[in-house]
């Protein structure tokens, strides 16, 4: 894990517990929330929020911050100020509403552009944040978004810039991916849960794990792969009903999916996002929407002890994508097409062997074997693999090549 990112810290509208909505309804693009602060009238915001961001940097963990442009809170200061300035209206003068937040920002107003540029570069220059995630950032438009990075390219060269491509007006271009954006992928989210509990299709993932699964991208890194964010049911809710569990946790052949799941999402080109909690199967009682639910919200560390098996497991895919080896799982451009050879084997199971592009000091390739079934299978394997040594970097140490349990992700390092 080399980055976090923390949800909306400007200063927003709630009051009470029974207003909360995770910070998402901003009134203030300039300030942290004094809701946050160990005291809310004495600006120690400002102090124990750059504090926070030191002790991040300390850590060696880049920060990015979940920024809400698209809409502001109520009251909506900026209508006072010019309400047809500031908001998009339609044809009868009403505010649109495609945020689902009763306003929609005016994203090609000047006031506006130069108001959202102004607060991200505050951030940087006063908080040495690393980078910004747009919500919604559809409702922003191509535009505005292409002028944020040519801005702050010019104050941080290293600046993270990723957008929620979509809002209830509909998606960003395929322009987008000409920009150095990256972009939260729903796509991944769906095709992985799908094939998981099997109801999915071997190509998706296949194209997955060639980072293709976008089809539109220039880049890997475009992609934010995830299977979980603060937003609707954790991806455990979704494999299992929380009635389901036993003695507090899921049961073995669901657990066994979760982890066929996080697998593939970590050796995946793209960028892996895992929620706070997911590593070790946080539950939020199968409830969709939590965003005033701080009893489901928190994180239940005595869930840790049930589950550490899911936990050192995540480690384990961490470590092998951090290693030398994973570099294939981790590419900055596209590895051609011709470096991969995929064979679909039986009950929708996989077999991928990956070579090193163009580096003639790598005498190895790594081969991935998927078992998304609840049948014991022999998979087929590619050509390559015969006749050569192989030594097993994830699975079981005395798993026996082409064999595979139910449920099951192995990578090979096949050698010569």
């Amino acid at each position: 894990v080399n980055a976090i990112e923390i949800q909306p810290i400007h200063e927003f509208d709630a009051r009470t517990k029974e207003e909360y909505h995770w910070g998402y309804m901003s009134v203030n693009f300039f300030a942290p929330s004094s809701a946050y602060a160990s005291n809310a009238k004495d600006g120690s915001a400002v102090h124990e929020f750059k504090s926070l961001v030191e002790r991040f940097h300390e850590a060696e963990l880049a920060v990015i911050i979940d920024v809400v442009y698209n809409h502001v809170g109520v009251p909506s200061h900026l209508s006072f100020l010019d309400r047809e300035l500031y908001f998009s209206t339609d044809e009868d003068g009403n505010l649109n509403n495609h945020s689902g937040c009763g306003n929609d920002i005016h994203a090609e107003s000047g006031a506006v552009r130069r108001l959202v540029i102004d607060s991200l570069v505050s951030m940087i220059n006063d908080f040495d944040i690393d980078g910004f995630r747009f919500d919604l950032g559809e409702l922003l438009g191509i535009n505005l978004l292409s002028e944020i990075e040519i801005e702050l390219l010019k104050v941080k060269p290293d600046i993270i810039l990723i957008a929620e491509p979509w809002s209830f007006r509909g998606r960003l271009p395929e322009k987008i991916n000409q920009t150095g954006y990256s972009l939260w992928s729903d796509n991944c989210r769906e095709k992985l849960l799908n094939f998981v509990r099997g109801n999915g299709k071997q190509c998706e993932i296949i194209n997955l794990l060639k980072g293709r699964l976008d089809g539109q991208n220039t880049h890997p890194w475009q992609s934010i792969n995830y299977l979980e964010s603060h937003d609707d049911l954790t991806f455990i809710d979704r494999l299992c009903s929380p009635d389901d569990w036993e003695n507090d946790r899921p049961p073995a052949p669901v657990i066994a999916q979760a982890k066929l799941a996080i697998g593939l999402l970590l050796l995946s080109p793209g960028i892996p996002m895992i929620a706070s909690g997911q590593d070790y199967l946080r539950s939020k009682k199968g409830v969709q929407n939590t965003y005033q639910r701080g009893d489901l919200n928190a994180l239940d560390y005595n869930l840790f002890m049930e589950t550490q098996d899911f936990h050192n497991w995540t480690k384990e895919l961490i470590s092998l994508r951090s290693s030398k080896e994973g570099e294939l799982f981790r590419p900055y451009h596209f590895i051609a097409e011709d470096r991969y050879i995929s064979v679909k084997g039986p009950h929708d199971s996989i077999a991928q062997i990956i070579f090193a592009e163009n580096d003639v000091s790598v005498s190895y390739c790594l081969l991935l074997l998927v078992n998304p079934s609840e049948h014991e299978i022999n998979i087929p394997l590619p050509e390559t693999c015969y006749g050569k040594k192989e030594t097993i970097l994830l699975g079981e140490s005395d798993s026996k090549l082409g064999t595979m349990p139910p449920f099951c992700l192995q990578v090979w390092k096949i050698i010569g």
